[in-house]
């Protein structure tokens, strides 16, 4: 299956929404994954695609990436959900700043920094999502004086 299919089928499948997302906002965030999923190399999409994120705008969150285990009735198979959330205030950002924030959270989920996110230093996780988003082509997010900030 060719790249741009695979993302195409994630989008179709994965994505719960925009509900927060104004008018055209949520075909910018769909433009802004089309361009990192497809930037990335196999290996990286596949980690990303086995995951099987969800895409949520949420107003109160900046940019984010957590795993719920949801508990469901016996019989009822239940599991982990994974989210990116995004704050509908990142809209004010330019498409590509937009873009290069979207690879950084792509990059958390292909680390796999859902998995376990309080035995890292966030410093160390934002650094690596950094590290990885960059070597898709894309900016870093984090400037020094941001990474400063961070425990």
């Amino acid at each position: 299956m060719e790249r741009r299919e695979e993302v195409d089928r994630w989008m179709e499948n994965s994505w719960t929404g925009a509900d927060h997302c104004a008018e055209g906002e949520e075909a910018r965030l769909h433009r802004a994954f089309r361009a990192v999923l497809c930037a990335m190399p196999d290996e990286d999409f596949d980690r990303f695609d086995a995951a099987n994120p969800t895409v949520i705008c949420q107003p109160h969150v900046n940019a984010s990436v957590f795993s719920y285990y949801v508990s469901v009735p016996t019989g009822v198979q239940g599991g982990r959900v994974n989210v990116i959330y995004f704050s509908p205030s990142l809209f004010r950002k330019t498409d590509k700043n937009l873009t290069n924030v979207v690879a950084h959270e792509c990059a958390h989920v292909v680390l796999g920094h859902y998995e376990n996110p309080a035995t890292d230093s966030p410093r160390a996780r934002e650094q690596e999502a950094d590290d990885r988003s960059a070597s898709w082509g894309f900016r870093r997010t984090y400037t020094k004086s941001k990474f400063d900030q961070l425990p």
